[in-house]
Parts: structure tokens; C-alpha cells; sequence
């Protein structure tokens, strides 16, 4: 009798064996999904729009508890469509905002801010916007899929379009204005509105937001642009004066193989005041016209290649 109890409890361990290999793959998937960075720039991406709304409520561009309420409730409409029911969800969400700030407190050691950051932010919006997925029955999701679902404002889909609307951003008012200074800074700034008022704890309807990891990756591209603009200038600078003759210029020009037409081109280009010479701050404001014509416009480069019918040089000049 023993033996068959014995028997009987290897029977049922086998039995079960395979439910708990199911869960931890599905949980392995989860957290494979999670950590993806395909999901992970999706919903970075909502981050990046209501950096306006971080940055008009002072708290070093993270997230309160107005907006993060906002957010959590426009989104779960859409995620529970028929389901959702006011007087059950914004208690809910008010319970998920006491679960992120205790979440904040426990990974920045118990210290309570009354605000939240990126990573704490990124889990409530996974776990929410996983809840869809699961309720569509998506075992098997791929990322690019979820990040589809989650969407984004260019092509106008997923859970972007049913919550925020992109309107003209500057970079496109100023050319529609005729103003030719479109800076790069320009164009990292975007307008966004909400769809609709509804839970708009906020009180705002209307913000710019700018991606501030793409605004500091272009604020470390210039600051080594302009590092290059200035060495480039104390190259040319012959004199040793501190500006630049548009002889001096036409010279450095020449040596690099630039067209006449051309050289004409980048001097108009860099003498802003009309004054017949370029000082530094010119220089470093232009000198992407000068990069560029260097570029476009390389100078004669011949190489020697052996061929079956001897020695000969080819021209690398661009056309």
C-alpha cells in the first residue's frame, strides 16, 4: 500500500510537472517581453510626449500624481473600452499611484518624493497595457507587435492616437512663416494636445514637449562641432589676429580643393555682418556651410593603382 501511495504521489508530480514548466515560460516570455528594447522605446516614447507636462510641474521632469492619474485613467479607457466604469477605475487608479510611489520609495532607499520617475512609470504603464494584450488572448506577442499596439504619434496608431493629438510643431511654423533659422533644436520640439478633456487632472490642454535624451545626445554633437569650428579657425587664422581675411579664407579654400563658385558661396555665408572678415563666433556659427562644402565638394585625390597595362592615377573627386 505504501508503494502505490508512493506510486500514485510520483503520478500527480508528473501530472504538474508540466503546468509549472507553462507558467514559468509564460512568465519568462513576460519578462522577455518587458526587458525588450523594441517595447521599451515604445513606451519611452509616451515619456518623451508629456515631458511638457514634467517640466511645467517643477519636479525635475518627473511624473505627479495629477498627471500620472491623467495618463493612467485616458489609457484604461481605452484599454477596457465597454469595461470601464468611472466609479471603479479612478479609485483604481488611485490605489496603482499609492503602489508606484511605494515602489519609488523602495528602489531610492524608503525616501518618499511624491512624485515618480521613468522606471517606475514604465512598469505601470507594462503592466496596464499588458493587461490588453492579455485580454485579447496574445500569448504569443511579438515586440514589434506590442509596440505597434502601443502605437506612436508619426503613423497615427495604437493607444498614441485615441490619447494624444500632434499638432504643428515649431520647426514647421517658423518655415511656414518664411523664416529661414530652422535649428536642429527647433525641430526636436513637438506640440501634443489631449483627445478629449475627460480626466484631465492636470488642467492643461496643450503643451511642447521636447526629447530631452536626443536634446542632450545634439547638445554633445555640437559642443565637439564647435570644438572642430574653433580648431579649424586657428588653422586658417595665419595672421594670428583673431579674425579671418577673406584671403586667409579663399587660401585654406583652395588648398582643399573647393571651387571658386563655391568658396564665393561659403564667405557669404560666414561674413554675416558684411565686413570683410570672419571672426570666431561667425566662423563657429557657419561652420557647418564649411563642413558641408568640404564634404560635397572633396578635393582632387588621386592614387596610384597597377593594372595590367602598367601604373595610373584615378581622380576621387566628387561630382
Amino acid at each position: 500500500m505504501e508503494l502505490d501511495s508512493e506510486d500514485s504521489a510520483e503520478e500527480s508530480s508528473e501530472e504538474e510537472e508540466p503546468d509549472w514548466e507553462k507558467e514559468r515560460a509564460i512568465l519568462m516570455q513576460r519578462y522577455a517581453l518587458r526587458e525588450h528594447p523594441v517595447v521599451h522605446a515604445a513606451i519611452r516614447e509616451i515619456w518623451n510626449v508629456i515631458e511638457g507636462l514634467r517640466r511645467s510641474e517643477e519636479h525635475d521632469g518627473m511624473m505627479s500624481r495629477e498627471l500620472f492619474l491623467t495618463l493612467f485613467l485616458k489609457i484604461a479607457k481605452v484599454v477596457l473600452k465597454g469595461d470601464f466604469e468611472e466609479a471603479e477605475h479612478v479609485p483604481w487608479a488611485e490605489e496603482e499611484w499609492t503602489r508606484e510611489l511605494q515602489r519609488y520609495a523602495t528602489c531610492n532607499g524608503g525616501h518618499e518624493a511624491g512624485h515618480i520617475d521613468f522606471d517606475i512609470f514604465y512598469e505601470g504603464m507594462f503592466e496596464l497595457l499588458d493587461f490588453e494584450v492579455s485580454m485579447r488572448g496574445e500569448k504569443d506577442i511579438t515586440p514589434e507587435r506590442y509596440a505597434r499596439f502601443v502605437g506612436n504619434p508619426y503613423n497615427r496608431s495604437g493607444v498614441f492616437d485615441t490619447v494624444f493629438e500632434e499638432q504643428h510643431a515649431p520647426a514647421t511654423q517658423k518655415k511656414r512663416k518664411g523664416k529661414e533659422q530652422v535649428t536642429e533644436q527647433d525641430q526636436l520640439k513637438r506640440i501634443f494636445k489631449w483627445r478629449t478633456e475627460e480626466f484631465n487632472y492636470v488642467g492643461v490642454s496643450r503643451w511642447e514637449s521636447i526629447d530631452r535624451v536626443a536634446e542632450a545626445a545634439l547638445e554633445s554633437k555640437l559642443a565637439q562641432l564647435n570644438a572642430s569650428a574653433k580648431q579649424v579657425f586657428r588653422q586658417i587664422d595665419t595672421s594670428g589676429d583673431g579674425t579671418l581675411s577673406l584671403s586667409e579664407v579663399t587660401c585654406a579654400l583652395s588648398d582643399l580643393g573647393i571651387r571658386d563658385s563655391d568658396i564665393e558661396k561659403i564667405i557669404l555665408k560666414l561674413d554675416t555682418n558684411s565686413d570683410g572678415v570672419i571672426d570666431e563666433k561667425e566662423f563657429v556659427n557657419g561652420y557647418r556651410f564649411w563642413a558641408k562644402a568640404v564634404e560635397e565638394s572633396k578635393p582632387v585625390n588621386y592614387h596610384k593603382y597597377k593594372g595590367p597595362e602598367g601604373s595610373y592615377r584615378r581622380d576621387h573627386r566628387k561630382h
